[in-house]
C-alpha cells in the first residue's frame, strides 16, 4: 500500500538510554527470545496503524499545537506480559505530563479522522519478544530519561525485520 503508511507516535530515547536498556536485555538469554534491536528501542505514545498518506500533514499540523513542558520518566522495573510473551521496561509512577501528551495526541488523532483502539494507555519499552513466561529481570539502577521531545514513527516490515523510521520530531517547550 503505497498511499498509506504504519504509523505511531513515540518517545524516542537518546544513545545513553537506549544502551542501559540494551544491557538489561542482555541479562536475558533464550534460544527463542528476540530482542529488540537497539534502535528500535522507543515508548510508543499512540499507535496510528495504516494511515492514508494525505493525513501525514494533518498528523504534522496536530503535533505542533502540543504545548508541554519537558518531562523526567523513571524507568525502574522489567516485566514480561506472559500471554504476548513480550519483554518489557516501563516505570511504576507514570507521570502527569506522559498521560497528557497520550491523551493530546489519541484526541487529535481522532479529531484527524484516524480511528484510535479504545484501550488504556500502558507506557512501555518493548525489550524482547518471544520471552519464556515466569522470566524475572531487574534494571540495576533506575533510568531517568529527559522527556525534551517527541516523534512522529513509520514502521517499515523488511526481509531482515522492522525498521523505525523517525518521520518528523517536535521538541516539548
Amino acid at each position: 500500500m503505497d498511499d498509506h503508511k504504519r504509523l505511531f507516535f513515540a518517545l524516542c530515547p537518546d544513545a545513553f538510554i537506549r544502551a542501559e536498556l540494551q544491557k538489561a536485555q542482555q541479562q536475558y538469554e533464550s534460544a527463542e527470545a528476540r530482542p529488540v534491536i537497539q534502535e528500535n528501542l522507543h515508548m510508543t505514545l499512540l499507535f496510528l496503524g495504516m494511515v492514508p498518506n494525505n493525513l501525514v500533514p494533518k498528523l504534522n499540523a496536530l503535533a505542533q499545537t502540543i504545548q508541554l513542558d519537558p518531562f523526567s520518566l523513571h524507568i525502574d522495573h522489567i516485566d514480561v506480559w506472559p500471554r504476548q510473551r513480550l519483554m518489557w521496561a516501563g516505570c511504576h509512577q507514570v507521570p502527569k505530563k506522559l498521560q497528557q501528551l497520550e491523551h493530546a495526541l489519541r484526541k487529535g488523532a481522532q479529531r484527524c479522522g484516524i480511528k484510535i483502539e479504545n484501550r488504556p494507555y500502558h507506557p512501555h519499552i518493548t525489550l524482547a519478544r518471544k520471552v519464556k513466561t515466569g522470566t524475572k529481570m531487574e534494571l540495576s539502577a533506575s533510568l531517568e530519561w529527559q522527556v525534551n521531545a517527541f516523534s512522529l514513527v513509520e514502521s517499515v516490515t523488511e526481509p531482515s525485520g522492522v525498521v523505525y523510521s523517525e518521520i518528523a520530531s517536535w521538541k516539548l517547550a
